[in-house]
């Protein structure tokens, strides 16, 4: 009531001081939508170590989705970084045991793309030299702390859990 008071003192009217407050409201919302849109980015969702939960085959028959036995029983770790960086690695449960259980490793910069779902890795090194240079683009499900990518050449779907933050917030 005080400020209309002094609105009215300074001879403003009731709706001169109602356009003072609204352009005041927009500025505050501008200045909150720019902190918002430079504190994040896309790939913070991805960011953090997933686990590798399982790995599913598409059966070329029924094409159902069965699990695959491509690192049955082994590990993986995935990792994002906020800068645009990530990694991946799979070890087979013989892995050190088996001269035929190699492992599977690789750097990349990344793209996200939230609203289509995709991920882009440009490989920087590979554990097969052949493969350092190349870009693949993966659909994406993530859901809280479940990341599901598909490698569609492949033909598989890999299913990660967030290790960095299980909660998925």
């Amino acid at each position: 009531m005080l400020s209309f008071l002094s609105f009215y003192f300074w001879g403003f009217n009731f709706y001169q001081m109602l356009r003072f407050l609204h352009n005041k409201i927009k500025v505050l919302l501008i200045i909150a939508i720019l902190i918002c849109s430079c504190t994040f980015s896309p790939s913070d969702t991805l960011s953090g170590t997933w686990k590798l939960y399982r790995i599913k085959q598409q059966d070329s028959l029924s094409e159902k989705w069965i699990v695959s036995d491509w690192m049955k029983n082994g590990s993986g770790t995935l990792i994002y970084k906020p800068n645009g960086m990530m990694s991946v690695e799979f070890i087979p449960e013989k892995y050190g045991l088996d001269s035929t259980a190699t492992k599977y490793a690789y750097t990349a910069s990344f793209q996200y793309d939230p609203k289509l779902g995709l991920v882009t890795h440009k490989r920087i090194t590979h554990t097969d030299p052949k493969e350092i240079g190349k870009v693949v683009t993966r659909k994406l499900e993530l859901t809280n702390d479940t990341l599901i990518i598909h490698a569609k050449e492949f033909g598989l779907r890999l299913k990660w859990i967030n290790q960095t933050n299980p909660t998925g917030f």
